[in-house]
This record gives structure tokens, C-alpha cells and sequence, in this order.
């Protein structure tokens, strides 16, 4: 959903249902929404540090061109818009740290059965108490299915899979962090020729994991080669 506003009184609501979105219109459930989530992705909070508080507001409430609404839930709100109570004393967001905070994960091996254990603590940067309204009871975990699944606890299935093999998994936390386990997916030598790419003296495919904090809305994406 995007809001245009052509510089006058109104607010034009541009609003496309995603491919789900037309599955359950089209189910005899019928459509209720019952929860929303709003983004921010277009705005450049830079010019707040050039210009200010006020003036900066105005120039982006005035400047920013807004993203026309996309269909693909995957890329619809990359960047998550939270609420809080204390909106005053907070200046710094929480963060997603683990054991292994290297953003590339290399399992490259030819062992089809490879795995790799990821493990994210969620933490402020400032070392205060992360407030309420943001701590993650659960996150989402998104991964192209081709070549990786995951799994934690009793979770081993994907919530849902996208037409372009974009497979979300949600994962409850404990105590602020979460564990899950990235295994390889049998890789045929025409999809390992299709996908590969050759960095140096290395060839591998090269894929992405992204950890999205559902209440937070903070992200960790991880490179992982294979």
C-alpha cells in the first residue's frame, strides 16, 4: 500500500493485494485483516542531520516520492515502522549480534548434508534494557528455497513459499535470542552451473538469509555460499 499525496488536502491510498493476499480473497474464508504493518523505506533521515528537526520534516514530507505499492510481500516493507511508548529517552534501536558475526557463511562443501547453526542474541547497542513494545517473541527467517532450509526447535517447515522460491519460516525466541540450523538443498550441476558465479579463484553460489525481528522490525541478513 502506498499514500500518494499530489500536494493538495487529499491523500490518494494506492493498495494492491500481494499474490497471498488474492489466495485468501479467493478462499471461501473470505478477507478480514486483522493485523498491518506500515514502512518507511522511501524516506532519507539524512536530511534531518543537514537541515534539522522542523525543516527537515518539511522538506520530507514534501520531497519524498513514494514507492508505487508492490505485490511481492518479500520486498513490500523492507524497512518495518515501529510504535513506543517512551519515544523520548530511546536513542538507540536493538540489533541482532550472534556467536558467528561474519556476514558471509561458507558451506561450500560438496557434503549435501552440510549444515550451519546460527545463533542471534538481540541486544541494544546503547547496553539499556530493550523496551517492551520491541522484543522479538518471534522472527521471521527468509531464504531462497532452491538451495537452503531451516529449521529450529520443532519448526521445519516454511510458513509459506513465494513463486520465486522466496520460502519464510517464523521462529520463536527464547530469552531474546534465537537458534536455528541452515541445511543445503540438493543442487543439481545445471542449477549450480545456472546460479554460480566466480569471485577470484573461488566458484560458488552465492545466496542470502535475512532475519527480520517481527516486533522490532530490525533485519540481519547473511550471505551464505555454497
Amino acid at each position: 500500500m502506498g499514500f500518494l499525496d499530489h500536494s493538495t488536502n487529499n491523500i490518494i491510498i494506492d493498495a494492491v493485494l500481494t499474490d497471498k493476499g488474492r489466495q485468501i480473497l479467493a478462499s471461501q474464508n473470505g478477507f478480514v485483516i486483522t493485523k498491518f504493518a506500515l514502512g518507511d523505506a522511501e524516506v532519507d533521515y539524512t536530511i534531518i542531520q543537514q537541515y534539522g528537526r522542523t525543516v527537515g520534516k518539511e522538506k520530507i514530507e514534501k520531497n519524498t516520492p513514494i514507492f508505487e505499492a508492490l505485490t511481492n510481500p518479500s520486498l513490500a516493507i523492507p524497512y518495518r515502522m515501529v510504535s513506543l511508548s517512551n519515544n523520548t529517552s530511546i536513542t538507540h534501536l536493538p540489533i541482532f549480534t550472534g556467536t558467528d558475526n561474519t556476514e558471509a557463511i561458507d558451506i561450500t562443501s560438496t557434503a549435501l548434508s552440510l549444515t550451519k547453526d546460527v545463533t542471534l542474541t538481540q541486544v541494544m547497542q546503547s547496553g539499556e534494557a530493550i523496551p517492551y513494545e520491541l522484543v522479538d517473541d518471534a522472527v521471521e527467517v527468509k531464504l531462497n528455497s532452491l538451495f537452503l532450509l531451516a529449521s529450529s526447535n520443532n519448526v521445519t517447515s516454511a510458513t509459506s513459499t513465494t513463486s520465486t522460491n522466496v520460502a519464510t519460516y517464523l521462529f520463536p525466541t527464547s530469552n531474546n535470542q534465537l537458534s536455528f540450523t541452515l541445511s543445503k538443498q540438493s543442487i543439481s550441476t545445471a542449477t549450480r552451473t545456472a546460479y554460480q558465479t566466480t569471485v577470484g579463484a573461488n566458484t560458488y553460489i552465492r545466496t542470502y538469509v535475512t532475519v527480520t525481528g517481527l516486533n522490532s522490525g530490525i533485519t540481519k541478513q547473511y550471505e551464505v555460499r555454497l
